[in-house]
């Protein structure tokens, strides 16, 4: 019933207010733009690009902080909103999902408000993702855990597929009311 109550709100401020940007918001196209600085336990992830080029510190850094039950990563995720009304949308908050190889890895939220211009206009939400792996994969199996690190560190023919699940907010009024999910999916390049 909520979910009926929250369309017909919705259908209702599109017909009575089409430059309030509902109806823009919802036609917006979303896409993961880039992923900015992969660190993992503290170092850069295209330091991983070439194991043999590995060298000891770095190695034992990561073997120090896997020993110690824990391995960070952190990463700055950017979401690209355009805009192919004649409207402009406003976004005043994202709820999202991050998935890493189809593992739920963590979720979160912004309440940074986002403008996006009519008629093609872009904008950039930056997410900023941290998280520790070793907690997080702990009730995986080792081929799982071995897989998803290959992906991760871009090992074999193809790096990780990085999902995220984004749910844009609105302001009703003064009142926030969340979309549906978008489901954003791109293969973990490092560079």
């Amino acid at each position: 019933m909520n979910r009926y109550l929250k369309i017909i709100c919705l259908l209702l401020c599109t017909a009575l207010y089409p430059s309030c940007g509902v109806l823009s918001l919802l036609t917006c196209n979303y896409r993961i733009d880039k992923v900015n600085n992969p660190m993992l336990a503290g170092i850069g992830v295209s330091t991983f690009n070439d194991l043999t080029k590995l060298d000891a510190i770095t190695a034992l850094k990561v073997a120090t902080t896997l020993l110690s039950g824990s391995l960070p990563l952190s990463a700055t995720v950017h979401i690209g909103v355009s805009n192919p009304n004649t409207n402009a949308a406003q976004i005043s908050g994202l709820d999202w999902i991050l998935l890493f190889e189809d593992v739920q890895v963590l979720t979160g939220a912004t309440q940074q408000e986002v403008y996006v211009a009519p008629n093609g206009g872009v904008s950039s939400i930056p997410l900023t993702i941290k998280a520790d792996l070793a907690t997080l994969l702990k009730n995986e199996s080792l081929d799982r855990m071995m897989q998803f690190a290959n992906g991760l560190l871009h090992i074999g023919e193809k790096g990780a597929k990085v999902s995220l699940k984004i749910q844009p907010t609105i302001l009703m009024g003064s009142k926030p009311v969340k979309m549906g999910y978008v489901t954003l999916s791109r293969e973990l390049s490092i560079q």
